[in-house]
């Protein structure tokens, strides 16, 4: 054999050893190497709620998230059909489903019409429905903040702008910063300023007493549930201040109680300017109608202004009973958008609790990312990437061919579902198809094997019950 066929011979076993050590990661298709895993959003959202939490999921468990953004208008019928064809076509039975707010119901849905779908973990999900629903419906949500605006127009036509002195210019200045504070601090968060709008097909099954709702807490329904989803959960989150539930929907939460002082601090000011224009010009001695009546313009919008939050509260929780937050002074628990309540599942479904962490925190929240890998590890039975189980090995080569006579170390990989090295994995163990051709040892993950004659040998690698095989070829200098 020339010194030129010598290395030829060994490029091809550099070549061989590498093909069928590299198979053994890629041998099982992505999503039986990784637990797929459909992420669905809520209303007024899009796939990429998920993109702060998916990725992380994927880095802790052998994931592989898929999201797809659905019409949010739509039904949830539509929705979930949408879901079925786009996402879960050709995924395994197995699949896991991680949902926010509607998609929860969604893909509830989904499961029910078929799709391939047996764990679900639903959060700030809508079970009980979503009283808020009814009041979109009837326009009340957009309302909200009404009397207030009435305030503001009001005062500006009982305003005399044409005689002003420096006390009145200061209560016409508040008046003008209150306004855009309104814009600014609150009407940004009212759900009917920010596209709820009342004609999309979703409200109508949304509210709780919906057939659809109704249905949908059936006994027949959650029992049917149960065969369909064997693995199931729920998270249900509160706002850390009932009264702050408001300002938390588009706030940090850090940022909301200081947007709800800002809101207070405003409505004192109205409340101030408001007094001192009444002491000027609503008293016997001196009476100016227009201004008089323009102070109390001021008076009113303060009241409404400081009680925006308890009116939203109403909203919240009772269809067509606006009313209960303004008589016993509190609002009930929420996450800002579902009532506490609304949010568990029924038949036999495993609750996560979160506390203080707002419906439009929820799908990047810390706090509730753990629950959901909770539910992976605990429920799915997901092992964290690094801890197994053993899913594949991989034999890597440190040299080419086995020259006769001479030992040539090789190296085995362990690694999990994730392609992650296990630090604690099972033993190793080799043998040789023929050992008076080669032989071979195993010290830990590495193997010595040794030319003992011309020929070809098969070499099985076995560790936690899985086989690796290639060929070592021995020949001469």
């Amino acid at each position: 054999m020339t010194h030129t066929a010598r290395f030829s011979l060994l490029a091809v076993t550099r070549a061989t050893l590498f093909v069928a050590s590299s198979l053994a990661w890629v041998a099982a298709p992505l999503h039986g190497q990784r637990q797929p895993v459909v992420m669905a959003h809520g209303i007024r959202s899009d796939a990429s709620t998920w993109q702060t939490t998916a990725p992380l999921l994927e880095q802790s468990f052998p994931v592989t998230t898929l999201r797809q953004s659905t019409t949010w208008q739509d039904s949830q019928t539509d929705q979930a059909n949408a879901l079925r064809v786009g996402v879960f076509a050709g995924l395994p039975d197995s699949s896991v489903g991680i949902a926010h707010s509607n998609g929860g119901i969604v893909l509830r849905q989904a499961s029910h019409d078929s799709a391939h779908l047996q764990s679900l973990l639903t959060i700030g999900t809508l079970h009980g429905g979503a009283p808020a629903a009814q009041n979109v419906l009837t326009g009340s949500m957009s309302a909200l903040m009404q009397p207030v605006f009435n305030d503001i127009a009001n005062f500006a036509v009982n305003f005399n702008f044409s005689q002003i002195d420096f006390d009145d210019y200061l209560s016409w200045q508040l008046m003008t910063i209150v306004t855009a504070g309104i814009t600014t601090s609150i009407s940004n968060v009212i759900l009917a300023e920010v596209g709820f709008n009342s004609v999309a097909t979703v409200w109508n099954t949304m509210y709780p007493s919906s057939q659809y709702m109704v249905d949908l807490r059936s006994s027949t329904y959650l029992a049917d549930e149960a065969q369909r989803l064997p693995r199931r959960g729920y998270v249900r989150t509160t706002v850390g201040n009932p009264d702050n539930a408001l300002y938390r929907l588009t706030k940090t939460e850090g940022q909301a109680a200081d947007a709800a002082a800002t809101v207070d601090y405003l409505a004192f000011g109205l409340l101030e300017g408001g007094y001192t224009m009444q002491y000027k010009y609503c008293g016997y001695e001196y009476f100016e109608s227009g201004k008089c009546f323009a102070s109390y313009d001021m008076v009113s919008a303060a009241f409404h202004l400081s009680s925006t939050p308890r009116r939203y509260c109403d909203r919240l929780f009772y269809e067509n009973v606006p009313s209960y937050a303004e008589a016993f002074g509190y609002c009930l628990e929420s996450d800002g958008v579902v009532p506490y309540a609304n949010q568990q599942w029924g038949g036999g479904a495993t609750e996560y609790v979160v506390p203080n962490v707002s419906h439009t925190e929820q799908t990047r929240s810390a706090a509730v990312k753990q629950q959901i890998e909770q539910f992976l590890q605990f429920q799915v039975g997901l092992a964290r990437c690094g801890f197994g189980p053993l899913y594949a090995l991989q034999v890597s080569p440190s040299s080419g061919g086995v020259v006769l006579g001479q030992t040539v170390v090789f190296e085995v990989s362990q690694a999990d579902r994730c392609g992650t090295q296990l630090a604690n994995a099972p033993g190793v163990s080799a043998t040789s198809s023929d050992p008076s051709v080669a032989s071979v040892s195993v010290s830990g993950r590495t193997l010595y094997v040794h030319g003992n004659a011309y020929g070809t040998v098969s070499i099985a690698v076995q560790s936690g019950g899985l086989t690796e095989t290639f060929s070592v070829i021995v020949q001469g200098l």
